[in-house]
């Protein structure tokens, strides 16, 4: 007597298998590269933000600058990376920052508006504090 073998059935609840891990593992996979990339931009976008108010502070530590030209760099800097909806605050305590006695303090402020990431992120506030020399 001869036995046949059966065919196996095996080969189609693999490849159910393999759906069901897909359908389970894609979703996490997408989502953490696209945290991935979210978390890159903030990162870009507050070492941005860092470098244009430090630049600020340094031009405003020169004696003959005026608030524009402080805001104006900074600006530079932003658009130079490609924020451009930001806001620049140059807090001198009330006095004109030209006018400034040697040792006074000056801060350059630079905020980004809420919701200027993809996600909606807070604002999010740099700020850079020097002193006149």
């Amino acid at each position: 007597m001869i036995m046949k073998k059966k065919p196996r059935k095996n080969r189609h609840s693999r490849s159910g298998t393999a759906m069901v891990e897909m359908a389970i593992c894609l979703p996490l996979f997408v989502f953490l590269v696209f945290g991935t990339v979210e978390i890159n931009e903030a990162i870009f976008r507050k070492q941005t933000m860092t470098s244009a108010a430090h630049e600020g502070a340094l031009l405003g530590m020169k004696s003959a600058t005026t608030q524009p030209q402080i805001e104006g760099i900074v600006q530079a800097v932003l658009n130079s990376r490609g924020l451009e909806d930001c806001t620049i605050e140059v807090d001198s305590g009330g006095t004109d920052i030209s006018l400034l006695a040697p040792g006074s303090e000056f801060t350059v402020r630079v905020i980004t508006a809420a919701g200027s990431s993809r996600f909606g992120l807070d604002e999010l506030t740099v700020e850079v504090t020097a002193i006149r020399p």
